[in-house]
């Protein structure tokens, strides 16, 4: 007991001892930082200032360089064909700057690149360029001395660029400009001037206004037959225009007034458009468009809410999208069928419209006046076994009469019936209304689409006809359906068989 208690003392005693010998001093944490060494303060520079961001990528493609050529003096953008030594192809190449034209170029192709604008140092060379091509590119500046340098210029494209007014210095011998689809509100002083050449000036979907364009704007343009100023925001008719123009565009402004004199002094305007603008028939002058040149009137998406009165020359007329509730066929065809014939200059030539999402094609007034022949005389109605028509027979038969006589003269195979009135009278009743179907078919299909005559009235008795036709025709439900009709003719081809053995025994006799 004693032994053990010993033990246990001496254990503690060794625990204690250790705890003591292994216990130091631990150093305290300094308060401070201790001190260290600075490095020599070196001067700061100035960053360098920020610099804008770009407006057009900087990563273009790069250009794409053409083949090898024969010519020497070919850029290494372009392709020159030995088969048209005149021509310098440069489009499509991811061109940023227009390399230096040879002298022998006549046409220069420089379409979709990226072109930002135009200088004269490539053209120091190119004296006889006839026709340049840079639509499609960045160009926002051609610089006028570039004309300087290519005199004989003919035709300049620079339509889908960035031009903001219309280039100066333009050459007098230019016949075709086409600016269209660019950024343009201004038209320096001048900058048609001495162009009596020009025959076609495009300005379609620019941002030009009333107030650019001035009554003196297009004065020298004296040869000119087309002017496109579609797609503008013009809310007046355009001052100044030449009277000897063919062609008006003037679709998708803001027009809403055409004064009543505006194309009294036109002597050749035969095309004027103006759809998708403001007009309305306050307007309108009713007799604006009464012009005996005109030949195609377009004026769909408007405000109309009657017909404008025309020459009976006009052979287009386009009024769909507007106001128009009723229709006069005699203010659309003021020549009606009781009307003499015999003089041609009488004839409507309207042959196409568009009114009320409705397309009407050839032969549009007759069509109308025979759809209105009610109006002049009174139908007759014609009830048939499983049909009934109505046949205006007086107008039919004065149509007829007016060309029988030269009809019956140029026949000459006066001994052969085609038709009889044998054959006709022996028709079944129950078999009327399919007959009828089928003679005006074989009429419509056969006779009226090959008859030529030399006379013009005798053609035009005939279109008559052919309409009225139609329209009887139109009105005959079908007697049996296909299948049914060839499945009846079948069973009935003995009486055919029979009646060529019958011709057959004639002919031995």
């Amino acid at each position: 007991m004693k032994a053990g208690a010993g033990l246990f003392s001496a254990l503690a005693l060794f625990l204690l001892m250790g705890a003591v010998f292994t216990q130091r001093n631990r150093p305290k944490k300094p308060t401070r930082r201790p001190a260290t060494t600075r490095k020599p303060s070196v001067p700061r520079v100035p960053a360098p200032p920020a610099q804008p961001e770009p407006v057009e990528p900087t990563d273009f493609p790069p250009p794409i360089l053409g083949p090898p050529s024969i010519f020497p003096d070919c850029p290494r953008e372009c392709f020159c064909s030995p088969s048209y030594p005149e021509s310098l192809n440069c489009e499509n190449r991811n061109i940023r700057v227009i390399p230096v034209i040879p002298l022998r170029t006549h046409y220069l192709y420089l379409q979709n690149n990226y072109i930002s604008e135009v200088t004269p140092e490539a053209f120091v060379n190119a004296t006889d360029v006839r026709w340049v091509n840079l639509a499609n590119n960045r160009i926002h500046r051609i610089n006028k001395q570039v004309f300087e340098k290519i005199p004989s210029l003919l035709y300049l494209y620079a339509q889908g660029n960035q031009l903001k007014e219309v280039p100066s210095g333009l050459p007098a011998s230019l016949e075709q400009l086409r600016l269209a689809r660019n950024r343009i509100s201004k038209i320096p002083p001048g900058a048609f001037s001495k162009m009596g050449n020009l025959t076609l000036l495009d300005l379609y979907h620019n941002q030009l206004s009333d107030s650019d364009l001035g009554k003196n704007t297009f004065k020298d343009l004296r040869s000119l037959m087309q002017l496109n100023l579609a797609r503008n925001i013009l809310k007046k008719m355009p001052a100044g225009v030449p009277h000897n123009i063919i062609q008006l565009f003037l679709d998708r402004n803001n027009i809403d007034d055409i004064p009543k004199d505006y194309f009294r002094d036109f002597i050749h305007l035969a095309f004027v458009r103006l759809n998708r603008n403001q007009l309305s028939d306050k307007g309108v002058p009713k007799a604006v468009f009464n012009i005996s040149t005109l030949l195609d009137l377009q004026l769909s998406h408007n405000q109309l809410a009657s017909i404008p009165l025309f020459n009976g020359h006009l052979e287009q007329l386009h009024l769909n999208h507007n106001s128009i509730e009723s229709i006069n066929g005699t203010v659309l065809c003021p020549v009606g069928l009781h009307e003499s014939l015999s003089d041609d200059s009488l004839a409507p030539k309207l042959r196409h419209q568009e009114m009320m999402k409705m397309l009407l094609g050839h032969s549009l007034c007759l069509l109308l006046l025979l759809s209105h022949l009610g109006e002049l005389v009174e139908s007759r109605a014609l009830h048939l076994d499983s049909c009934s028509v109505n046949v205006h027979t007086q107008e039919l038969r004065k149509y007829y009469s007016t060309m029988r006589s030269n009809v019956i003269a140029a026949d000459g195979e006066v001994a052969v019936k085609i038709v009889s009135k044998s054959l006709i009278k022996n028709v079944q009743d129950g078999q009327m209304c399919c007959f009828l179907r089928l003679v005006l078919r074989f009429y419509v299909e056969r006779v009226f689409s090959n008859y030529a005559s030399a006379q013009p009235q005798d053609q035009r008795c005939s279109s008559a006809l052919a309409n009225a036709f139609v329209s009887i025709r139109k009105e005959i439900n079908k007697c049996l359906e296909t299948n049914q009709a060839a499945q009846k003719a079948m069973g009935e081809l003995d009486t055919v068989l029979e009646w060529l053995e019958g011709l057959g025994q004639n002919s031995l006799r």
